[in-house]
């Protein structure tokens, strides 16, 4: 008998030691990828005081439900949701609201989707669960077969990995750009060459006169590998010509 107790005991202790690091895992709307364009995919994650902690037997009863819409151009309906790092995903819950269908699972990443399974979406104003049996990802992909699997809210459960953390890129320091490396100057064909020959870009013109006569159009400073030849412009009279440059 003390033995089945201490065995008892130590499953207890096991599960309880298991599940401490899982938590509920906080999604931003700005992380929902709606693929379908239609719907608000921020209801799925916009009422988490409502929602509570279903696991623990804590859910409410949240009110905003996706919904693409009728329209087979948009259905399957696919949501992306960015969880910015990897987590080792435990369960997913979902408020059903009503309707029956069917919402696809996957994790992974884009162009390298796990399925993991279905959610049967049958009950009215109901809590159900969705295990991800641990699998670590950091990207979840949901996708509604028809608008009649309507759900709520979702709540996900996992431990954050600390891996593959999303990075916003750093502005680069850059030494500060002269005003004359990157503007132009408009030219006529009687404007002196040796002015116009200062600027990297030119743009002249002219209505007068019978020629020919090379605009020249040196290389720019600060624009690396990058050099406007000298442009040669036939003129004739009475004919307005325009070269530019930039």
């Amino acid at each position: 008998m003390k033995g089945s107790i201490f065995f008892i005991a130590a499953i207890t202790f096991y599960l309880a030691a298991d599940l401490c690091g899982q938590s509920i895992i906080s999604v931003k709307p700005e992380n929902l990828y709606n693929l379908a364009t239609r719907g608000s995919e921020e209801f799925l994650i916009d009422e988490p005081q409502l929602a509570g902690d279903p696991r623990n037997g804590q859910g409410g009863q949240p009110v905003t439900a996706f919904d693409p819409g009728y329209n087979r151009l948009y259905n399957p309906a696919s949501i992306i949701i960015d969880l910015e790092q990897d987590y080792r995903l435990d369960e997913l819950w979902y408020y059903d609201i009503n309707g029956r269908d069917t919402i696809r699972v996957y994790t992974g990443e884009p162009g390298d989707w796990h399925y993991q399974g279905d959610i049967l979406t049958f009950s009215f104003r109901r809590w159900g669960s969705f295990s991800l049996g641990q699998d670590s990802a950091r990207f979840l992909k949901l996708v509604f077969r028809w608008p009649q699997a309507k759900i709520a809210e979702i709540v996900l459960y996992g431990e954050a990995l600390g891996t593959n953390l999303r990075q916003l890129p750093l502005a680069q320091a850059t030494a500060p750009v002269a005003m004359g490396d990157f503007i132009g100057i408009n030219g006529f064909i009687d404007d002196p060459i040796d002015k116009l020959a200062r600027w990297g870009a030119t743009s002249g013109s002219t209505t007068a006169g019978n020629g020919t006569r090379a605009i020249p159009t040196p290389i720019t400073p600060g624009i690396p590998k990058t050099r406007w030849p000298s442009i040669p412009v036939t003129l004739r009279a009475g004919i307005s010509t325009s070269i530019i440059r930039n």
